[in-house]
């Protein structure tokens, strides 16, 4: 059985292995189609591998061409910045369309960056012009560091902080100048005052500078300056003509002072700049003929007085008494005594009547004083008779309570000079005076 297998497969064999001359005929084509397809398709496909690599060349020299005049007209508006010239190299340089459009890109970028610079550099500018600090040095630092900047993120942050430099700056400004200008020319003398401007420099926010000035106590301190400039002027003793209302008054220098210290800053600074407002008070002699009526007793030597005008009794002046007068030219007395007796003698009557008059009359009483000046009198005796004579009538007339209506005073007063016109235009009848007690 074996054996019979094996004859079958070897027949099918050598069936199998017989050649006809079809056959070897069929054999040598397959075989010479073969070689010409090994032999042909490489030099096929480098052909087609040249071809399609000179299509690509073409196509990316092409693309530079286009891309060169991209990159151009990019940079139109900086024909002279180096920049360009790189941006070339790289486009000549480059391997691939992809490649050129990353370049073409990143120019654009560069640019756009480049305008944004010079943007933000403008606008840097005219913030340091608008508040005149064209001279800080703080303007080209922040120039430089835009000029630095990588992205338009980098480069907004630096313009606002720019702003908000510029901003501070001015707000300090304005805070210092108002201190300096608050105190005028004390603020070097001020330690108080510049250690506040020193902290305003130092300060990092508006809000920090205006907690620097509430809690300072710089008005205060800049009035005490006047104060004591204005104090030191002013003798409390002495008599000042004060303008404080327009019109001059008379007052004491202690009132000056008691008065000063009631003022406000901006009151004192104004002061201070007008010395013409207080003005040492300077006396003139002025003599006045005042009716009794309008005075009372005769006032002495010394007192203080006020004079009014009639016509305007708001605003008296202030005068002293230098000495005063009685005007007299004559002093007449009459005296008459009528007396009467009736006498009864055996139923008679009989009337006695007497009569007697007194009559004393002193004329001329000015020439009783020319003629003691002319020692034609004795001076001791007019004295004796005479002396003190206002201060005897003002005696009489108070214990008895009669007075003279038709009396005049002639008195000699010491008023400030700025009042003197004042006090001449008054008419006599219109003059009143009081008397200080």
């Amino acid at each position: 059985m074996v054996k019979e297998d094996f004859n079958k497969r070897l027949k099918r064999i050598k069936e199998r292995s017989k050649i006809t001359p079809r056959s070897r005929f069929k054999f040598i084509v397959v075989v010479v189609i073969a070689i010409i397809v090994m032999v042909l398709l490489p030099l096929i496909a480098y052909n087609i591998y040249q071809i399609e690599t000179a299509k690509r060349a073409e196509k990316l020299e092409e693309a530079k061409k286009v891309a060169i005049e991209n990159i151009k007209k990019i940079f139109s508006q900086y024909p002279h910045d180096p920049q360009l010239h790189i941006y070339l190299a790289k486009i000549e340089s480059s391997n691939s369309i992809e490649e050129i459009n990353r370049i073409i890109e990143e120019a654009r970028r560069y640019i756009e960056l480049r305008k944004t610079k010079e943007e933000a550099k403008g606008v840097i500018e005219k913030i340091f012009k608008d508040y005149n600090y064209t001279r800080d040095p703080q303007l080209h630092i922040y120039l430089a560091k835009i000029e630095s900047s990588t992205s338009k993120e980098d480069i907004k942050k630096i313009v606002e902080e720019a702003k908000r430099y510029v901003e501070l700056s001015k707000y300090k400004e304005e805070k210092i100048k108002y201190i300096k200008e608050l105190y005028g020319k004390y603020y070097f003398e001020s330690l108080y005052a510049q250690s506040i401007v020193r902290k305003i420099q130092e300060a990092k926010s508006k809000e920090e500078i205006d907690n620097i000035l509430r809690k300072s106590n710089i008005e205060e301190n800049a009035k005490m300056y006047y104060l004591i400039d204005i104090g030191n002027k002013i003798d409390p003793n002495k008599n000042y003509i004060v303008y404080f209302f327009g019109e001059g008054e008379e007052w004491k220098g202690s009132k000056i002072l008691d008065y000063i210290k009631k003022l406000s800053l901006a009151d004192l600074k104004n002061l201070s700049q007008k010395p013409n407002i207080i003005v040492p008070a300077i006396y003139s002699k002025v003599a006045i003929v005042v009716p009794a009526t309008h005075c009372g007793n005769i006032p002495l030597e010394g007192r203080e007085i006020w004079i009014y005008d009639k016509n305007n009794a708001t605003k008296p002046i202030k005068g002293r008494i230098l000495s005063s007068y009685l005007l007299v030219d004559k002093i007449e007395y009459t005296e008459r005594i009528d007396a009467s007796y009736v006498h009864k003698d055996d139923d008679e009557i009989s009337i006695l009547e007497s009569n007697s008059n007194i009559r004393y009359s002193l004329e001329n009483i000015p020439g009783i004083i020319y003629a003691t000046a002319a020692e034609k009198l004795d001076y001791y005796k007019v004295m004796k008779k005479f002396g003190r004579y206002g201060e005897k009538f003002n005696k009489i007339t108070s214990d008895t309570q009669i007075f003279d209506k038709d009396a005049k005073y002639l008195l000699i007063v010491s008023v400030p000079a700025e009042f003197v016109s004042k006090l001449v235009a008054i008419e006599s009848d219109n003059l009143y005076v009081t008397v200080k007690e």
